[in-house]
């Protein structure tokens, strides 16, 4: 399948096919004649179904503190923004609201997420652009408000100034191509089965959207299926302690890692401890002996859109070496694995 943008017009062959059979209808038996007629007639059933891919936009995508990040315009002042996946809302760091222009509401809601809960606010904007996308292809809803909080990153040179969440990127097909550094933007009409236009063993992978726009999919630990949410904003592969419990890990089984914590959405700090499991199966895909952050009940807190706390985080680290189109118009993901230079951590950074 090739993206409509890459496409050359072409003649409407399937007219020309129908005229000819016309023509032809005093040779053919009437019975034949009349099927192949109603199999091409004028009302153009079978061409308004084609699956249809266009392609709106690709970027460009910088790994900071292993996480993708693109540039987007708001107000026409340029904003670096974390993808994720995993946050059902797109997000500005309120200490960046002065250089956007942006006015807060006074409202203010309690959102959950990775460590706990934390304030909301919101912002009124007037553009909001991602590449050639402009905000009238989403307005987040039909409003120009986007979120506001002071966002938990790590100390960084460059200061990030939000996050790309869900609600613009499930109005779109996303395929996220960390290994060549780049996400592709696209609008999927019509399509079932295998469509992405990729080369090469692909794996496809159902899923289910919740209604905080999600992505859980299947994911086996040591054999047992558990629902995994594909959060590009974790850094790391996270199981929450009650699933790696329910499968025979104790906590005496974990190891601790001196110095090393994630940093939650209320700003806390949360200590790593890891299990190398047996196998970890994504697809057909099985990665065997690769420790996992297993952590706490702090983990219950996120996406409390989904009603039901996921088990597991399949965070950003997978995308080190695979391109995922994500399908949220087919509820599918799409995975290829791709060669690179280096080793990468496929759960993200791993602690000896």
């Amino acid at each position: 399948m090739v993206p409509e943008s890459a496409k050359a017009p072409k003649p409407h062959t399937a007219g020309m096919a129908c005229c000819l059979m016309r023509m032809s209808a005093r040779v053919l038996p009437t019975i034949l004649f009349a099927s192949l007629l109603a199999a091409c007639s004028g009302t153009g059933r079978n061409v308004a179904a084609a699956c249809r891919i266009t392609r709106l936009a690709r970027l460009p995508i910088t790994i900071v503190h292993n996480w993708p990040v693109v540039s987007v315009r708001i107000n026409g002042h340029t904003a670096r923004m974390l993808v994720d996946t995993g946050s059902s809302a797109t997000i500005i760091d309120r200490r960046a609201m002065g250089r956007f222009g942006l006015r807060l509401y006074p409202q203010a809601i309690m959102e959950s997420g990775l460590g706990g809960a934390t304030n909301v606010k919101f912002v009124n904007y007037n553009t909001f652009e991602v590449g050639s996308i402009h905000s009238a292809a989403w307005d987040f809803g039909g409003n120009k408000i986007l979120a506001t909080l002071n966002m938990p990153f790590p100390t960084l040179s460059k200061p990030l100034d939000g996050i790309l969440g869900a609600d613009f990127l499930s109005a779109f097909d996303i395929d996220l191509n960390i290994p060549h550094h780049r996400i592709t933007v696209y609008r999927v009409r019509n399509c079932s089965g295998t469509f992405v236009p990729w080369k090469g063993p692909i794996d496809t992978i159902s899923i289910r959207r919740t209604p905080g726009n999600s992505l859980l999919l299947p994911v086996r630990l040591d054999g047992h299926e558990i629902a995994a949410e594909f959060d590009t904003g974790s850094v790391m592969t996270v199981v929450k302690m009650s699933t790696a419990r329910a499968i025979g890990i104790t906590s005496a089984m974990l190891k601790p890692v001196a110095g090393k914590y994630v940093t939650g959405v209320d700003g806390n700090k949360i200590p790593i401890k890891l299990h190398a499991f047996n196998t970890i199966q994504i697809g057909r895909s099985v990665f065997r002996n690769l420790p996992i952050v297993v952590m706490p009940a702090h983990l219950n807190g996120i996406s409390a859109q989904t009603m039901q706390p996921p088990k597991m985080l399949l965070g950003a680290g997978y995308l080190a070496n695979h391109q995922v189109w994500l399908s949220y118009r087919t509820w599918r993901i799409f995975v290829r694995q791709v060669p690179v230079d280096k080793p990468v951590a496929i759960m993200g950074p791993l602690w000896k």
